[in-house]
């Protein structure tokens, strides 16, 4: 890339040299052009960033998601009348703790990208949040807490167990059968 852009350079500057004999429309060009290939790579570089934040942690627990619906589904249809050919998974109901920091719009799209071609193309995915509760050590209070406020909220103690917001598991599979 940089090899290719010295060369663009070199190659305006000759022109600019050779037609307009002037040096200082030659700088501005220059800097317009330095300033251009910064934009550029600036935008691909955030965007590929973006890209990189959501295929690390939402597309890997969706493929992991996807291998436990699988090998599910692979188990009802053993123990039922159901196949592959008369039936269609609707909706897929599972339950995330908000200390998986999961952001469910990025899910979904994990979901929806990795099921192309397969037989869980078109079904939903419904994700319920699991809102963070404690127990206290200390007073005894069991309940719910502000997201990224880790003591008590009646004695605000640091002796707390955290009781609820680390679970992530599939509730259900609806599945319909085709006529």
């Amino acid at each position: 890339m940089l090899l290719s852009l010295l060369s663009l350079l070199f190659k305006i500057y000759s022109c600019c040299i050779f037609v307009f004999k002037n040096v200082n429309f030659l700088i501005y060009l220059i800097f317009i052009i330095i300033y251009w290939c910064f934009l550029k790579i600036q935008k691909e570089y955030l965007i590929f960033n973006l890209f990189k934040e959501v295929k690390m942690h939402e597309f890997s627990i969706c493929t992991s998601l996807i291998n436990i619906i699988n090998s599910e589904i692979k188990n009802i249809f053993l123990k039922s009348n159901y196949n592959e050919k008369n039936t269609s998974i609707k909706k897929i109901n599972i339950k995330i703790g908000s200390l998986r920091q999961v952001i469910p719009e990025y899910l979904k799209f994990a979901y929806r990208t990795l099921t192309i071609d397969s037989y869980l193309f078109g079904s939903e995915l419904n994700i319920d949040i699991i809102p963070l509760k404690i127990s206290c050590n200390n007073c005894g209070y069991t309940g719910e807490i502000p997201f990224n406020k880790y003591v008590c909220v009646k004695c605000n103690s640091i002796s707390i167990d955290i009781t609820n917001g680390k679970e992530l598991f599939i509730e259900s599979i609806e599945i319909e059968e085709n006529n």
